[in-house]
C-alpha cells in the first residue's frame, strides 16, 4: 500500500510540482500508546524513483482497528498535506 498525489515542494524558494508523487511508509515503530511513522515522498512509483522528501509523523493507534501500517496511511490522509492523496 502507498499513496499518490501531486506534491508541491519548495526548493530554494522555488516551487516544484511532482505530479503523481508516491508516498510510502518506510518504517513503523512504537507501542500501544504512540506509533511513529517514517514516511518518504518519491518523485514517481517507477523503479528509478528518487526520494524528494523524508518526514516523520506520530499518532495514537486504535488497538482494535486495522494493522498499524493501514492505520498509518489512514492517519496521513487526515493531514492537510495529504488530504487529497489516493490509495495506490
Amino acid at each position: 500500500m502507498a499513496l499518490t498525489k501531486d506534491y508541491l515542494l519548495t526548493v530554494f524558494d522555488k516551487e516544484v510540482l511532482f505530479a503523481e508523487s508516491y508516498i510510502r511508509i518506510n518504517k513503523v515503530y512504537g507501542d500501544k500508546q504512540l506509533i511513529t511513522l517514517s514516511v518518504s515522498v518519491y518523485n514517481t512509483n517507477a523503479t528509478d524513483k528518487v526520494e524528494v522528501k523524508p518526514m516523520g509523523f506520530s499518532f495514537e493507534p486504535n488497538l482494535n482497528g486495522l494493522n498499524f501500517i493501514a492505520q498509518g496511511y489512514d492517519y496521513l490522509k487526515t493531514l492537510p498535506e495529504f488530504a487529497d492523496a489516493e490509495d495506490c
